[in-house]
């Protein structure tokens, strides 16, 4: 799994990856995502929280944004 397909299934689609295969959020990279969302200005306060709860099971965090987030067109990546 690419970075580029975890972005797009948090911010374009919204389909749950991991509904597919869940042993897929072993390959989940937090640290990443949370930088990339980061840099938006309507994304920084929950990634600002998920830093504070780096504990959480991978799958729990990429939930937490599939979630929470707005549908956004910027993300989109080929």
């Amino acid at each position: 799994m690419e970075l580029k397909d975890w972005l797009n299934s948090i911010n374009f689609t919204k389909e749950n990856i991991l509904d597919e295969d869940p042993t897929l959020s072993r390959e989940y990279p937090p640290y990443i995502i949370n930088k990339c969302l980061s840099g938006h200005l309507d994304c920084v306060m929950f990634a600002k929280e998920m830093n504070r709860y780096h504990f959480l099971d991978k799958d729990m965090q990429y939930n937490f944004y599939i979630n929470i987030l707005r549908r956004r067109r910027d993300f989109l990546l080929g």
